[in-house]
C-alpha cells in the first residue's frame, strides 16, 4: 500500500457495526437451469453457488418479472459462502440468497469494498448449517470509518479508487518489466489454437499416466501464514483457490515437488481441486502429489492435465466421499487430444496453453489500457 493510502487510513476515525443493522438477508426466487434459455447476450445474469465468474453460469433470456431479482445487491451461494455485486437484474439457482444494504445504496466501488469485508466470514458462514446462515450473519460485526458518527461512505469510495489507481499502476509496470505485452502468438501457437475443434479424443485411465509422489509432509508448528524469506516455501493445505496454497515453510524441513499436480481430497468446497504447481512446493495434509509416469515435467502441460482432471474429479467427490487416490482417482477416466495410435498429443498441448496464456494476457492489457485511460480522463476533468 502506498504512502498516501496509509496517511489517510491514519486519520481515520472507526467504528464497530453489526451486520443485521447494514444489511438484510433475503431467499432468493430459485430456478433450475432447465428452465431457462441460455444466450450470449449478457442480459441477465443467472446466478448459482459457483465461486467463479462472479457467481454466475451463464446469461440466460428474459423468463417473467416474478423470478427476476432486483439489482443492486450482494449474491451469495451457500457453499462456497462468497459473495458477489449484482449491478444487473438477475436470476438465481438453488441455495443461493442475497444481502440488501437497509439504509443505503450500493454502487460498484462500495460494493467491492463489503463484498471484500463479507467475504473475510467465509470459513464462519461455512461452518454452521445452513437454516443457521441468516441469524449468524447478523451477529457478526464489522469496522467501518465514520465521520461525525456515521458511516463515511465518501472515504470508502475514495479509498477504494485510489487503491484501483494504485493496483493499476503496478499492473502496467508488471506488464512491461516482464514483457507481457508481447502478446503475438507463434506459428506453433496459432497452430495448436486452430487445431482444437478437429481434435480427436480419448479416454485415459488416471492411474495408467500418474504416479503418486511420496515424501515427508509439514508439520502446522514449521509453517506460517505469511511468506516471508525465512518461510518461502508453499505448502498445499485443502484451501479452494491460490492454488491450494495456505501455508509457507522452511527449506529442508519437508519434500518438495517441482512442476507436479496436487489434488486436495478432502475439504468442504476443495475437495477434488486440482492445481499445477510449478514451484518447489510442500504439503501439510489433505492433499497428495501427482506426477505423469513418463516423466514428462512441463508446467504448461500440467495446466491442462490439472484442468482436465479438476472437470472430473470436482464435481464427483466431496467431504463425505473424499477424493483419495487408492481405489478411487486412480481409476477415473480423463478425456484427452490423441494421435492416430491413440497415444496422448502431448506436443498439441504446451502450445495450445502457451497461445491461450497469450490470448488472455492481450485481455488483461486492454482491461488495463482502457482502465487507465478511463482514470487519467476522470483525473484531468
Amino acid at each position: 500500500m502506498n504512502a498516501s493510502l496509509n496517511q489517510k487510513l491514519a486519520t481515520v476515525e472507526w467504528g464497530e457495526y453489526r451486520l443485521g443493522d447494514l444489511f438484510e438477508i433475503k431467499s432468493n426466487p430459485q430456478l433450475d437451469k432447465g428452465n431457462f434459455t441460455f444466450t450470449e447476450v449478457e442480459d441477465y445474469p443467472y446466478f448459482t453457488r459457483t465461486a467463479f465468474n462472479n457467481g454466475i453460469a451463464g446469461y440466460v433470456e428474459y423468463l417473467d418479472s416474478s423470478h427476476l431479482i432486483p439489482k443492486g445487491c450482494l449474491a451469495v451461494g451457500m457453499i462456497g459462502m462468497q459473495f458477489f455485486y449484482m449491478d444487473k437484474d438477475f436470476y438465481a439457482g438453488q441455495f443461493t440468497k442475497r444481502a440488501i444494504p437497509k439504509s443505503f445504496a450500493l454502487n460498484r466501488r462500495l460494493a467491492l469494498f463489503f463484498t471484500s469485508l463479507l467475504n473475510r466470514f467465509a470459513s464462519i458462514f461455512q461452518s454452521v448449517l445452513v437454516r443457521n446462515f441468516e441469524s449468524t450473519f447478523y451477529e457478526q460485526n464489522v469496522t467501518l470509518p465514520v465521520r461525525d458518527g456515521e458511516i463515511d461512505f465518501d472515504f470508502i469510495e475514495e479509498f477504494v479508487a485510489e487503491l484501483e489507481a494504485t493496483r493499476l499502476a503496478e499492473l502496467e509496470a508488471y506488464l512491461e518489466a516482464t514483457g507481457l505485452r508481447d502478446y503475438t502468438l507463434t506459428p506453433p501457437e496459432i497452430e495448436a489454437l486452430n487445431k482444437f475443434d478437429s481434435l480427436t479424443w480419448r479416454q485415459y485411465r488416471i492411474g495408467d499416466l500418474f504416479k503418486k509422489l511420496d515424501g515427508k509432509k509439514a508439520t502446522k508448528k514449521n509453517v506460517r501464514k505469511y511468506r516471508d524469506q525465512e518461510f518461502c516455501v508453499p505448502v498445499v493445505y485443502c484451501k479452494f483457490g491460490d492454488n491450494g496454497i495456505m501455508y509457507w515453510g522452511r527449506k529442508n524441513e519437508f519434500a518438495t515437488h517441482k512442476n507436479a499436480i496436487s489434488v486436495i481430497y478432502n475439504g468442504a468446497i476443495a475437495a477434488g481441486k486440482v492445481y499445477a504447481q510449478k514451484e518447489p512446493t510442500g504439503i501439510l495434509a489433505e492433499s497428495y502429489f501427482i506426477a505423469l509416469r513418463n516423466e514428462r515435467r512441463d508446467h504448461d502441460l500440467n495446466l491442462f492435465l490439472s484442468t482436465t482432471m479438476e472437470k472430473v474429479l470436482y464435481p464427483k467427490y466431496s467431504r463425505d466421499f473424499l477424493a483419495t487416490w487408492a481405489g478411487k482417482v486412480e481409476n477415473d477416466l480423463i478425456l484427452l487430444p490423441a494421435v492416430n495410435n491413440g497415444e496422448i498429443d502431448y506436443e498439441f498441448i504446451p502450445p495450445f496453453i502457451s497461445g491461450l496464456k497469450k490470448l488472455a494476457i492481450k485481455d488483461v492489457v486492454d482491461f488495463a489500457d482502457r482502465r487507465i485511460a478511463a482514470t487519467e480522463q476522470a483525473i484531468a476533468s
